[in-house]
């Protein structure tokens, strides 16, 4: 599985910093609520008076506001920057986040299950672990074991820059609000990197990091493809209709175009493949993909391989 990631260097100043504190916080990324995850985040700052600038946090979504499975999840990290509003009356502040990494792979409470805490002892119970006001002040330990882990848990880490990591983030806030199409550059940067780190996992994680045919959860044998290639509808670019979750042979005989599907998820398979490979293919061939109320590839979008990509 490819991955892209960070170099933890992004953070050296403020993890050499003795005075740095360290935090999960909980984001909803509402903006009537002002939070955008990683761009801006409001707080009360009477509920919690130790959040300054320079300090390092991990973005937790909780179980309430989770789109998987109701299961909390920290999906990524960043530095309290200035405040940019602070109403007296309401005690509320709006602070600007700054060096936002997206987490190349999701945290979901099953995955922290044997992560070693260091702030608090987890006791295998999650109720109350986390502070109810939606900030807990965690160790520097517990900061770097966190990143650390995402990490482990991918194959291939390829390391973005930090103004890459900006741009992913961007990409990551234009995708939360439906805005799928991305461009070939931004800012003159090459937003391919970028947009594959946030699509990757996010089509990993509709497919519960599983191959959507074979059920093959080895990470190190998954990819994921685009239905309808990057450079031929930048519309699609990073709509989640528009991805699967193969294991690596079968993506790799997707993108060839030697397989594609009915738009029920019905495999099809080219004329053009040798015998090794439709001898692993026949196994699988009246099997469907694994069609999800939510997350099932668009009509359209298998149409289009259909008609563009399968060699028939």
């Amino acid at each position: 599985m490819k991955c892209y990631t960070t170099d933890m260097q992004n953070y050296d100043e403020e993890l050499n910093n003795s005075k740095t504190n360290y935090f999960v916080i909980d984001s909803g990324s509402n903006v009537n609520h002002d939070d955008m995850d990683f761009k801006i985040y409001s707080w009360r700052k009477d509920l919690n008076k130790k959040l300054r600038p320079g300090d390092l946090f991990i973005y937790r979504r909780s179980g309430g506001g989770s789109e998987y499975r109701n299961q909390f999840y920290l999906f990524g990290a960043g530095e309290i920057g200035q405040t940019i509003q602070d109403n007296k009356k309401t005690s509320r502040a709006i602070i600007k986040i700054e060096k936002p990494f997206v987490f190349n792979r999701k945290l979901f409470k099953s995955d922290l299950e044997t992560f070693d805490w260091h702030f608090k002892k987890h006791s295998g119970l999650w109720n109350n672990f986390f502070n109810m006001n939606g900030i807990t002040q965690v160790t520097k330990e517990d900061f770097v074991g966190l990143i650390e882990y995402q990490n482990e848990l991918c194959n291939d880490n390829s390391i973005l820059t930090e103004n890459e990591e900006k741009l992913a983030a961007y990409i990551y806030q234009s995708e939360q609000m439906g805005e799928f199409f991305v461009e070939d550059e931004i800012g003159e940067m090459d937003t391919f990197k970028p947009a594959s780190k946030v699509f990757i996992d996010l089509i990993e994680a509709n497919y519960n990091y599983k191959c959507a045919i074979t059920s093959e959860d080895n990470i190190d044998k998954l990819s994921v493809v685009r239905i309808v290639p990057w450079n031929s509808n930048k519309n699609a670019r990073m709509d989640f209709k528009n991805g699967l979750c193969l294991v690596d042979w079968l993506a790799d005989a997707f993108e060839q175009g030697l397989v594609t599907y009915s738009d029920a998820g019905k495999m099809i398979i080219s004329k053009r493949i040798d015998s090794e490979l439709f001898e692993k293919l026949s196994k699988y061939q009246y099997k469907k993909l694994l069609m999800h109320k939510r997350y099932s590839p668009k009509k359209e979008y298998l149409e289009y391989h259909r008609e563009f990509v399968f060699k028939n």
